[in-house]
């Protein structure tokens, strides 16, 4: 679901053991918030931890 960095961090609380993995924040003209906004924003609210970014033309593996 698209959400700014205010609902991705509800989205954070509301699931309180759930890994977040920012996808289609960037290259897309209608978002507004870069990954390093979106970072920014969650390591004020020490929840950096949770928040996995995706690389450009890099495979992710997720393991939990």
């Amino acid at each position: 679901m698209t959400m700014g960095s205010e609902d991705a961090l509800e989205a954070a609380h509301a699931f309180p053991d759930a890994a977040l993995v920012a996808v289609h924040n960037e290259g897309w003209g209608h978002l507004r918030e870069s990954q390093d906004q979106l970072l920014d924003v969650f390591t004020k609210f020490n929840l950096a931890s949770r928040l996995t970014r995706l690389e450009k033309g890099k495979p992710l593996s997720l393991s939990w």
